[in-house]
């Protein structure tokens, strides 16, 4: 049977593994008006994560491992969760589509692949594996210019030269990585975008554009650093920087560099498209500054 003109199409899944749950990013071609939900789960509410008719075409949603059918191996290696999504939202028909998302916990962190589709009822379900790797992130601010000078300690004086630093140290020597998304806040709802999501520096006169060099010492395989002066928001004393860092095997786009594709995590959902092997996490920096 062929698919209705007009139907939404998936066009990208994102899975972010946490250590009691999952977040789901789930985007489609255009409006999405149906259900989506865990397998078998319909009738719990805390488990309908899509309602239908919601007119949106992008939805952000969490699963936890403790419910909605989620299943652990006998180890506790990995969990995984089968998602339906039913296009109509009275009733489940031949082209909806089931995707078994499994978080694998081998050490710290996430990363994509994909596998053959499998068979559950009249749905294909594509098996979607997200699996830890052995890696360390870690971010510093530094005095003067760095990347090896000394951290920050104690409270800062306002235009003081600062070097922001953020390194990963995996020991096998595979991953690189990319510094996107930085903001500055106050901790109360004040926030200034640093960079965009391809690490283009938005704020030029307030922070250089990240560069990246291989680590001589044990610490870190790869560092990311960018220098600034000191800055403050009024009535506040603290300064948080939080920054995305996408970590990938055997090389990362270079920073502001734009990606052709607008989906290039597509691989997630279609085996023709090759696998980007990159995961996203979030690290947070807090400073002080002097109030004068």
């Amino acid at each position: 049977m062929d698919r209705p003109t007009g139907m939404p199409n998936i066009v990208s899944l994102e899975v972010m593994c946490g250590k009691d749950h999952m977040d789901v990013h789930l985007k489609f071609s255009h409006a999405f008006d149906g259900i989506v939900s865990s397998k078998g789960q319909h009738s719990d509410p805390r488990c309908v994560y899509v309602p239908p008719s919601s007119g949106k075409s992008f939805f952000s949603f969490r699963i936890s491992y403790a419910r909605c059918g989620t299943k652990p191996d006998l180890h506790g290696q990995f969990y995984e969760n089968t998602v339906v999504v039913q296009y109509d939202k009275d009733l489940l028909e031949v082209w909806d589509e089931a995707k078994r998302l499994r978080c694998e916990w081998f050490n710290d962190y996430e990363k994509t692949a994909s596998k053959p589709p499998m068979v559950i009822a009249d749905l294909d379900v594509i098996q979607l594996d997200f699996r830890g790797d052995n890696v360390d992130c870690w971010m510093e601010i530094q005095h003067g210019k760095g990347p090896w000078a000394p951290p920050v300690t104690g409270i800062v004086p306002i235009g003081s030269t600062l070097t922001l630093v953020v390194a990963i140290n995996d020991f096998r020597g595979e991953f690189d990585m990319r510094v996107k998304s930085c903001v500055a806040s106050d901790g109360s709802g004040h926030i200034i975008k640093l960079s965009d999501e391809y690490g283009c520096v938005l704020r030029p006169k307030m922070i250089s554009k990240f560069l990246k060099t291989r680590s001589p010492d044990e610490k870190a395989t790869v560092i990311a650093y960018a220098f600034f002066h000191a800055f403050k928001f009024p009535d506040a004393l603290s300064v948080h920087i939080k920054c995305t860092v996408e970590i990938c095997r055997h090389g990362c786009l270079e920073h502001c560099q734009l990606n052709n594709n607008p989906y290039e995590r597509k691989d997630i959902i279609d085996n023709s498209v090759p696998q980007t092997n990159s995961i996203k996490i979030e690290i947070t920096m807090m400073t002080m500054l002097n109030r004068t």
